[in-house]
């Protein structure tokens, strides 16, 4: 579910195999001078430097590991992520819609924020909206609202107009109820024909006899499908 794939561009990633050392690297670090060790590398004179996809895990792998707090090392870290953040916005037109949704997610996780960087994003994610699944819906506007920064008018309108069916269609379990939650908590005002379609899915699955529903589960989808009326 949630459109998880990007089927051809990890079948390129698996075909080359320096890409992929490079992206194993990145997973089995365990701690964040390993990473900046491999950025720096990959950004020296000839080299092509890190693509999307190893940005975005990089910066995933970085929510997980320690973070200094204090000294040269704490500067010395704000200045990696910094260079991170700044190989993204380098890289921004070739991000498609999982990368884009990852970026805000690990950004909202760092207190690293950066207003350039993350209004670059929602602007990138407009065209492509048609490319994010529930799931990068998900994670894009969770960090958004953590972020406490709305998408803006136009990102919702887009939204809004063309990702129904989509998330319906890519939904697993817990993402149409999380979105309901999300929407109100960013200001966020659905079409009546939006609601129409998601709150059709959300019926049928809480009418499903099939389904095995726990409480904690049940309950999320209430909760999310009270806040979602009181938009409509």
């Amino acid at each position: 579910g949630g459109g998880r794939g990007g089927y051809q561009q990890r079948e390129r990633r698996e075909r080359d195999p320096n890409m992929q050392l490079v992206n194993d690297s990145i997973t089995n670090t365990n701690s964040w001078r390993e990473l900046q060790t491999i950025l720096e590398q990959q950004s020296r004179s000839g080299m092509p430097g890190l693509d999307p996809f190893q940005l975005v895990s990089l910066l995933l792998r970085l929510v997980k590991l320690d973070k200094p707090t204090e000294g040269d090392d704490a500067a010395d870290f704000q200045q990696f992520v910094a260079s991170v953040y700044g190989w993204m916005m380098d890289r921004l037109p070739r991000f498609r819609g999982r990368q884009i949704s990852g970026a805000v997610y690990a950004i909202s996780r760092l207190n690293l924020y950066n207003a350039e960087l993350v209004g670059a994003l929602i602007q990138a994610a407009v065209p492509i909206i048609s490319d994010f699944g529930a799931w990068d819906f998900v994670r894009f506007l969770d960090g958004l609202e953590r972020l406490r920064v709305p998408p803006g008018e136009e990102w919702a309108a887009e939204f809004f107009r063309t990702s129904a069916d989509k998330i319906v269609r890519t939904a697993d379990r817990d993402e149409l109820p999380t979105l309901f939650s999300l929407l109100p908590r960013l200001g966020l005002n659905p079409t009546p024909e939006w609601v129409a379609t998601t709150t059709a899915a959300a019926e049928a699955a809480l009418m499903d006899r099939d389904r095995i529903m726990r409480v904690a589960e049940y309950r999320r989808w209430i909760v999310g499908l009270a806040g979602l009326a009181c938009l409509v």
